[in-house]
This record gives C-alpha cells, sequence and structure tokens, in this order.
C-alpha cells in the first residue's frame, strides 16, 4: 500500500478552516495516487496532513476498497484534526460514501457517482463488481451531508454524462468547469478547488 503524508514547516498562504485538517485525496479508475490533485494539495496547502492511497478499483471490490480508506483515516488522522476529502471520477464516488459516513467535507470533480454503469460502460470491468458497486452504493444513496459537498462539473466530460450526478448532488455547492473529465488544477479550476477546501 502506498501513502504519503505531506508535511513541511513551509508557510502556506492560508490556513484551512479550524486548527488542522487531515485531507484525504482519493484517485479515480486507473488513476495514481501522486496524481495533479495530491500535488496541488501539497503545494497549496503544506502544513496540512495530506494522505493519497494507491488504489485497485479493478482488483478489490467497493468494500475492500472503503475498509482500506477507513483504516486510512483511523491511522492517520490526528484528535485536532478535520477530515476533508478531494475524490476525483470514482474517487468522488468513495468521498460521496465518506461524507455520508463521517460528516466530512468533500470536493468531488467530475465524480462517477453510478459507478455500476459507467465501469461497465467504459471500463469493461467485470460484471460482478459492476453488481457489487450496485448493491454497495444502495447503503448509501442520499445519505450524504450534501451541505458540505462541492462538486465541480466538466461541462466538456467526454466519459460522464453530469445530468444524473446534478440530480443526486441536488442541495450541494455545484460548479461548472472545463478540461474534460480529468482537467488540469489550474485557473479556475484551482481556484474553485483552494475556495472550497477553505469552507
Amino acid at each position: 500500500m502506498k501513502q504519503r503524508i505531506g508535511k513541511n514547516n513551509a508557510k502556506p498562504f492560508k490556513r484551512l478552516k479550524g486548527a488542522l485538517s487531515m485531507l484525504l485525496n482519493i484517485h479515480g479508475f486507473d488513476g495514481h495516487c501522486w496524481n495533479t490533485k495530491y500535488e496541488f494539495l501539497k503545494k497549496n496547502f503544506p502544513e496540512e496532513n495530506i494522505v493519497s492511497l494507491q488504489l485497485d478499483y479493478a482488483a478489490e471490490s467497493p468494500d475492500e476498497v472503503m475498509e482500506r480508506l477507513r483504516k486510512a483515516i483511523a491511522e492517520n488522522q490526528r484528535p485536532e484534526e478535520s477530515l476533508r476529502i478531494v475524490g476525483s471520477s470514482l474517487g468522488g464516488f468513495f468521498a460521496y460514501c465518506l461524507n455520508a459516513s463521517y460528516g466530512a467535507a468533500a470536493v468531488l470533480i467530475n465524480p462517477s457517482l453510478l459507478p455500476f454503469i459507467t465501469l461497465k460502460g467504459f471500463h469493461d470491468v467485470d460484471t460482478e463488481l459492476c453488481r457489487w458497486y450496485a448493491e454497495f452504493m444502495a447503503e448509501y444513496l442520499y445519505k450524504a451531508d450534501l451541505s458540505k459537498i462541492t462538486a465541480l462539473l466538466a461541462e466538456d466530460d467526454e466519459l460522464l454524462d453530469h445530468s444524473y450526478t446534478r440530480v443526486i448532488l441536488s442541495g450541494a455547492r455545484l460548479y461548472t468547469i472545463t478540461g474534460g473529465h480529468r482537467p488540469e488544477i489550474t485557473g479556475e479550476t484551482a481556484r474553485l478547488l483552494r475556495e472550497s477546501l477553505r469552507r
């Protein structure tokens, strides 16, 4: 299991709300724990406790992924720290589920909130895995604290139709961005991510 905790003595331009935060970064399918979101967090919030796991979604059930994320939180979150989550694509799905479990603030970037459909449609994964995701999603759908969720949705996302995302996240803060399914974290997207994590 690959895991990083970002911490150094550099002074950030703005501390996150609260004494300290554990920032959990969750990458998407076929993604990497040291993705552009991790690099963004490390650069912009260097005093915060940044944790990013390498996940193999094709080889693990959603219950196994969730257990690894819960274990990472239990092992890395300090008593004085609030929990904040950044999740991309399938990682956004798990960020949604963790928000439902912990009430944690979460920023979802092009989240795949119906993975039992999108995984089969775009990644040709095993049907059994899609069935597991359908059963798993039933435990969390519409149970999230939407007041603590921000979603950045690309209008030019080539993989996901965010019309259903907007229905599921109705009541959350929703922002339209550009850059496709895996946008660069620059410009307006970077500004929105920074401001969302400051709340």
